[in-house]
């Protein structure tokens, strides 16, 4: 008897104390996932009142990118829509990546600057990464 109340109380504590999985959906440590590159649809910025914290991307920012190579770099580049010229470039950084566990990522431009991020959501069509300094969420797709 005193066995198989040891063993339901054990079993209970595993099942309840388990992780908040609704915080990051459908994050794995998987780097195939991550190795690609990924264009910029939205941003949230959680430090907003609730209903101002969505900026959804025009045509010409959607072409702004994150790559991730399988050796460990990262290329990002950055579109605007400027009133005479069209959608124009508007900067490159570049750098190395690591993943430092499952969720989080780490950015170091070749300057040295580092970036420090928690992957929200990522599967093989999206990829939601929190900017921890700003407190910001960005989203992007594949092509």
């Amino acid at each position: 008897m005193k066995k198989n109340t040891l063993l339901l109380i054990s079993l209970v504590l595993v099942f309840s104390c388990s992780s908040n999985d609704s915080e990051f959906e459908n994050v794995t440590p998987n780097l195939e996932l991550l190795v690609n590159q990924w264009f910029f649809i939205e941003s949230k910025d959680l430090r907003l009142p609730e209903g101002q914290q969505e900026y959804f991307a025009n045509e010409c920012e959607q072409n702004r990118f994150i790559q991730f190579t399988a050796n460990g770099a990262f290329l990002e580049k950055f579109y605007y829509l400027h009133p005479n010229n069209g959608c124009i470039e508007d900067g490159t950084i570049n750098g190395t990546f690591e993943l430092t566990n499952s969720t989080s990522l780490k950015l170091t431009e070749s300057d040295g600057e580092v970036n420090l991020y928690e992957i929200r959501n990522i599967n093989s069509n999206q990829l939601s990464i929190e900017y921890l300094k700003d407190k910001e969420i960005y989203t992007y797709k594949k092509n």
